[in-house]
């Protein structure tokens, strides 16, 4: 019967803006670019991830990986393409080059994972205004934000044929991933800010 209160990850959405970006040399491909930036773990469907990168077309679309973690190595060995590149972590101050560099982000979850904290790394590919492809358990807090924010697209029957579909719509519709990218960097300002956030504690 306690009182409980209600504090999630927050943004600093001048740390991230695509307004005062510039370009990252890990996404200067000509290419609709993929990008992964992050915990390389055991959280995240790598064997999904394999089977979506390989079903993509080298010649239209680049994945770039920027991570570390337990898996980071295992991937490296499981593939390798010409249209796929892997870095190890970068600066923190040159993350909001990388995440606005990119053309969508994806995070793809294990269903078995619910989350026991929304990933911190959802709310930087949000602010970078750009769509996101996710992939979880339905229940997932990931699946109402990214839903509610109209910031993308959220799977929930691990089908690689629809996630490779989307990626193809957004690739031939600029203006459709702009509009979700706004949306998505909109919608994090507002509930996910840093300054609502700890404005909301204090209070």
């Amino acid at each position: 019967n306690s009182k409980t209160y209600y504090l999630p990850n927050w943004i600093d959405p001048v740390t991230i803006d695509p307004a005062t970006s510039n370009p990252h040399s890990y996404l200067v491909t000509g290419k609709f670019n993929l990008l992964y930036s992050g915990n390389v773990g055991d959280k995240q469907d790598w064997e999904f991830f394999l089977a979506f990168a390989k079903a993509l077309s080298p010649q239209s679309f680049h994945i770039t990986i920027v991570g570390a973690g337990a898996r980071f190595s295992w991937l490296q060995r499981q593939l390798q393409q010409d249209n796929i590149t892997y870095h190890d972590p970068i600066p923190y101050k040159d993350l909001s080059d990388l995440l606005c560099s990119a053309d969508a982000h994806f995070l793809f979850q294990k269903v078995e994972v619910i989350d026991t904290v929304m990933p911190s790394k959802l709310l930087g590919m949000m602010a970078s205004a750009r769509p996101s492809l996710v992939v979880g358990n339905p229940a997932s807090e990931v699946k109402t934000v990214l839903q509610k924010a109209q910031a993308g697209s959220y799977l929930t029957d691990y089908n690689v044929d629809q996630a490779v579909a989307i990626v193809q719509s957004w690739k031939a519709n600029k203006e459709l991933c702009k509009e979700m990218g706004q949306s998505a960097r909109a919608y994090v300002i507002r509930y996910f800010s840093k300054e609502h956030i700890l404005s909301q504690w204090i209070q």
